[in-house]
């Protein structure tokens, strides 16, 4: 099958396709690019494909106002999608050029570098008060050995401030799937009792005994690998092909039988059902008192956030190089050393061998996965589709 892939996925005008020199950890990066044919300018969804997005109105005469701690691929993703449909977005950068480029795309973007003693400005602070929804993808910080959000006093505050005046309506945290740990490829599901192994997962397990402290009405997504336009497996063995060396971290995660992975645009899916949720939860909620509500303390609630198909590595490299046309076992790499689930599955570390459910998210939010399996979501990408970031 001839095959197109697809630029690395930016909010369009705002981030370009060209690798940014300024240093971003967490951002989009963009790989080196394979045209093989196709239709450059089919950068729209596949027929069929749609997320569903919370209407903005549903939250109040100022309409759905979302803040993201971190505006990384994920995130981005999201205020994508949400800015299509009519929400006010804004979020933080770690650099002042990143900020500037979200800006002009009109994003309110604020920098924000803790760990650097960076703090956010006071007009950054106003807008985590006045945001309907925030969303927390930053990942615990070395430095602090904890969540970067939770060791900002000033970034806490403000939460429990809108919160307490009932303003703020959900507030999401991206964690990992790696803090199930070891479980030899048994299944588990999010009533799995926590085990991480590597101190990565360590932290994340820990972030999220932190913020549930908090009695915030927080919803934590553990997300498996996450890939899609721009950064999946797809763009790894094209590179492979044209002769990038494999890092020695894919290859040792090469004798695991199972990788839970998820498309982009399946993550943005299940939070854009999360926050209709809450909207319709605070409508039957309404007539509650605003001091009974401040004063209640909320539990954490839990998704995984995962395909249908946990399957090996080297299912998910035999079908990209098929649909790229090459050889089977072509590419210069060892079959270990690639995964579907993009850069992000690499960040987390030892994750531990298991298979992850994601049977609460269909039945409790009414998810329909835009792309079940690898298959679906990486014959997407190869045709074209950029979906969560398209205009």
């Amino acid at each position: 099958m001839r095959a197109a892939l697809a630029s690395s996925p930016t909010i369009r005008g705002a981030v370009s396709d060209r690798p940014t020199r300024a240093r971003h950890p967490r951002g989009v990066r963009t790989p080196s690019r394979v045209r093989c044919g196709g239709d450059p300018a089919r950068e729209g969804t596949r027929p069929g494909v749609s997320i569903s997005v919370p209407d903005p109105s549903s939250f109040g005469p100022n309409g759905g106002r979302i803040f993201c701690f971190g505006l990384g691929y994920t995130s981005l993703g999201l205020i994508n999608t949400l800015k299509r449909a009519g929400w006010h977005v804004s979020g933080t950068c770690r650099d002042e050029a990143r900020v500037s480029s979200l800006r002009a795309a009109g994003v309110h973007a604020h920098l924000w570098r803790p760990d650097d003693v960076v703090r956010m400005d006071a007009d950054g602070i106003d807008a985590v008060l006045g945001a309907t929804h925030v969303l927390n993808s930053t990942p615990p910080n070395a430095d602090f050995d904890r969540d970067p959000v939770l060791s900002d006093a000033a970034c806490t505050d403000a939460l429990r401030h809108a919160h307490d005046r009932g303003h703020l309506r959900w507030l999401g945290y991206l964690s990992s799937t790696g803090v199930y740990g070891e479980h030899r490829g048994g299944w588990v599901d999010e009533s799995t009792r926590c085990a991480p192994v590597s101190p990565v997962a360590r932290r994340r397990r820990d972030a999220e005994l932190e913020w549930e402290m908090t009695n915030l009405p927080l919803v934590t997504f553990r997300l498996g690998g996450i890939y899609g336009p721009g950064r999946s497996i797809l763009d790894t063995v094209a590179r492979s092909a044209g002769g990038e060396a494999i890092g020695e971290s894919r290859r040792a995660r090469s004798a695991r039988k199972f990788t839970s992975r998820c498309h982009v645009g399946d993550v943005v899916n299940v939070l854009c059902a999360s926050m209709s949720a809450s909207a319709e939860t605070s409508s039957s909620s309404s007539s509650s008192s605003s001091s009974s509500s401040s004063s209640s303390s909320s539990s954490m609630v839990i998704y995984n956030v995962v395909d249908d198909e946990p399957a090996p590595r080297e299912d998910a490299a035999a079908f990209a190089r098929a649909l790229l046309g090459m050889e089977p076992g072509s590419g210069g790499m060892d079959a270990g050393g690639m995964d579907a689930g993009g850069m992000d599955a690499g960040a987390e570390g030892a994750r531990g061998e298991k298979r992850v459910r994601n049977a609460r998210i269909k039945n409790e939010l009414g998810v329909t996965l835009l792309y079940p399996t690898y298959r679906e979501g990486l014959t997407a990408i190869a045709e074209g589709d950029r979906t969560p970031f398209q205009e």
